[in-house]
């Protein structure tokens, strides 16, 4: 019937793929020379720090809202 599915949660999503990706990353870095290891090094930062803006409680920055008191 279909009533009681749960639906998938966009942001558990989009973290559960920068953590595969981050992962991915790691592991690239591990066996990467010298002149790849700089740029690599600053995507896995960047998408560190997404992850951690994803993962913080509240709004994202940019959406408007309001809070009850």
């Amino acid at each position: 019937m279909g009533w009681f599915t749960k639906k998938t949660d966009p942001i558990s999503d989009r973290a559960r793929a920068l953590n595969e990706e981050i992962a991915a990353l790691d592991e690239r870095l591990k066996s990467c020379d010298e002149s790849e290891k700089g740029a690599l090094e600053k995507e896995v930062a960047r998408l560190r720090s997404d992850e951690v803006v994803l993962l913080r409680p509240g709004l994202p920055e940019g959406v408007p809202g309001a809070y009850a008191v």
